[in-house]
């Protein structure tokens, strides 16, 4: 069934309305794997796609629609009859299904900054006991020209410094061995995130405003 894989685009991106309609229909047949291994690992990293298999899944499911089964001709590969009236229907609830998600993750605060939900709900968690205490900066502070980062004590593991951007971009990184780092950052108006992690855990988080 090679020629299921040859209706994916090569490239790592978003699936498209019949790219989801085939991934479900080879979802619900068990066969995943005739799949290409770039389309399913990308709907598995994927929120978007993920959550738009999901919901796609649950719909055909709910509307009582046998999957295809392919034969070996090229012609039968494409999409069944079924699946392709369903196609309209599937494209629209995509719309329904991936603008809201991208209104959640990104939405903007009182400047008209953009945040990111997913990193706004972390601030202020605490991620393990420790006992390195964190005295700066603030959870969310203002940069200026620089920003001090600094501990109770020198670590007795390796720490990393991580900041990103609203789309979660590592923008800047370092380690992190001493009590005391100041941060000169070359960064545009915005709002940031960081993360002062151990090789195995995140530690503090904070949001960075510009």
């Amino acid at each position: 069934m090679n020629l299921i894989k040859n209706l994916f685009k090569k490239e790592d991106s978003h699936l498209s309305e019949s790219e989801i309609s085939i991934h479900v229909n080879n979802l619900r047949l068990d066969s995943l794997d005739l799949i290409p291994e770039k389309s399913r690992t990308h709907v598995q990293n994927c929120d978007e796609c993920k959550n738009a298999v999901v919901e796609v899944l649950g719909f055909i499911d709910s509307q009582n629609i046998e999957p295809e089964i392919y034969s070996e001709s090229a012609s039968a590969l494409v999409m069944g009859n079924s699946l392709n009236r369903m196609l309209p229907m599937i494209a629209a609830m995509l719309v329904l299904i991936i603008v809201p998600f991208s209104v959640y993750k990104y939405n903007t605060n009182e400047s008209g900054y953009i945040l990111n939900d997913d990193y706004e709900a972390l601030l202020g968690s605490v991620f393990r006991s420790e006992k390195v205490e964190l005295i700066s900066p603030e959870i969310i502070s203002e940069y200026s020209s620089f920003i001090n980062f600094e501990l109770s004590e020198t670590p007795v593991e390796l720490l990393y410094l991580l900041v990103y951007d609203v789309e979660e971009n590592v923008v800047f990184e370092t380690d992190f061995n001493s009590a005391e780092k100041i941060l000169n950052l070359e960064i545009e108006d915005g709002i940031y995130y960081w993360k002062l992690e151990s090789e195995n855990d995140l530690i503090y988080m904070g949001k960075i405003i510009k």
